[in-house]
C-alpha cells in the first residue's frame, strides 16, 4: 500500500482530473475530426503517439513518482496504449491535414 499526506493526495487528484480532462479534449477532438472526415495531425498516426498526447505527457513524464507504483496507474498505460493505437488505425484511413 502506498502512503500518502492529504496534500500529496490533493495534489494527484487535481493533477488527475486535469489529464482526463486533456484526455477527453482529445477523444472529442478525435471523433470529430473522423466523424466530420477533417484532415487530421500527422502526428497523430506516429508509433509513439501515446506519449505525445496531453495525457501521454503527463502519464509518462509529469505523473508524481509515488503514484507510478500504484498497480492501477500502472494498468493505465496499456488501456491507454490501446486506445491511441485506435486512434491511429482510424487515422490512417482518413484525409491527412493538408
Amino acid at each position: 500500500m502506498i502512503k500518502l499526506e492529504q496534500n500529496e493526495i490533493q495534489a494527484i487528484l487535481l493533477q488527475l482530473d486535469q489529464a482526463i480532462y486533456n484526455h477527453t479534449q482529445w477523444y472529442e477532438s478525435i471523433t470529430r475530426t473522423l466523424v466530420c472526415r477533417l484532415p487530421h495531425d500527422h502526428r497523430d498516426e506516429a508509433r509513439n503517439a501515446h506519449r505525445h498526447c496531453r495525457f501521454g505527457q503527463w502519464y509518462y513524464d509529469a505523473a508524481p513518482d509515488n503514484l507510478r507504483k500504484h498497480p492501477g496507474f500502472i494498468a493505465i498505460e496499456t488501456e491507454h496504449k490501446i486506445c491511441i493505437d485506435w486512434q491511429r488505425s482510424c487515422c490512417k484511413r482518413s484525409p491527412p491535414a493538408a
